[in-house]
């Protein structure tokens, strides 16, 4: 019993002291991740807002450097556009001024003509060397430096193909000169071999075609000559007929015409008398009347 007491109190006693160390420990563990977790709160807080002030400060100097950089390209395009129209309104009114000279030069003689094409041949290239240095001084010195650079390369190069280009076009023309002359020459041979032959030709035409023309008149005469010979006949005897027709029409209109007015002549004699005897009668009966 007594030792069954005391390993129960000692047990107790050990319990009751694990428990209020479990207990003091767990606080500890509390108390520290608290302390742990504030920290890490606060440091977490103070790092956030030291990001977002370097963000702020980083997009502030990108945002600036943008506007800056924006800023000058629209400068920059601006005046290059500025430029480019100013060298374009040159060059246009350039081209028109040669053009109106081209024309009016076109209307010359040949002299005048190659005279003003040179002439507005070296004032288009003075405006486009002025317009081309306007336009480059606006760049850097090393880029002058590469254009100037390119720009005599480009020259040494179109130079060289246009002296290529001359010594060609001139073995072409020489090769066309002696085409031309030699097709100009076999042309003239075949031409006069088809006059030759189209005169011989024609020759042969015309004479077939005078004999043909004469055989058609010779025809064409005596089927003429029947023709009318025998319009003449029949022409002729129509006019006998007509005038045998109309001397017999004559005659029986005048019979006619002389019977119709001795017929008229004493049906108006006839009526004048009855007339003359009805009058009479009424003449002798109105003065009988007037007596009674």
């Amino acid at each position: 019993m007594r030792l069954t007491q005391g390993s129960r109190e000692a047990d107790m006693r050990l319990t009751q002291g694990s428990i209020e160390a479990d207990m003091r420990l767990t606080q500890g563990f509390r108390e520290a991740g608290m302390r742990l977790t504030q920290g890490s709160i606060e440091a977490d807080m103070r790092l956030t807002q030291g990001f977002r002030e370097a963000d702020m400060r980083l997009t502030q100097g990108f945002r600036e450097a943008d506007v800056r950089l924006t800023q000058g390209s629209i400068e920059a395009d601006v005046s290059l556009t500025q430029g480019s129209r100013e060298a374009d309104m040159r060059l246009t009114q350039g081209s028109i001024e040669a053009d109106m000279r081209l024309t009016q030069g076109s209307r010359e003689a040949d002299v005048s003509l190659t005279q003003g094409s040179r002439e507005a041949d070296m004032r288009l290239t003075q405006g486009f060397r002025e317009a081309d240095m306007r336009l480059t001084q606006g760049f850097r010195v090393a880029d002058m430096r590469h254009t100037r650079g390119s720009r005599e390369a480009y020259i040494r190069f179109t130079q060289g193909f246009r002296e290529a280009d001359m010594r060609l076009t001139q073995g072409f023309r020489e090769a066309g000169m002696r085409l031309t002359q030699g097709s100009i020459e076999a042309d003239m041979r075949l031409t006069q071999g088809f006059r030759e032959a189209d005169m011989r030709l024609t020759q042969g035409f015309r004479e077939a075609d005078v004999r043909l023309t004469q055989g058609s008149i010779e025809a064409d005469v005596s089927l003429t000559q029947g023709s009318i010979e025998a319009d003449i006949r029949l022409t002729q005897g129509s006019r006998e007929a007509d005038v045998s027709l109309t001397q017999g029409s004559r005659e029986a209109d005048m019979r006619l015409t002389q019977g119709f007015r001795e017929a008229d002549m004493r049906l108006t004699q006839g009526f004048r008398e009855a007339d003359v005897r009805l009058t009479q009668v009424f003449r002798e009966a109105d003065m009988s009347l007037q007596r009674g």
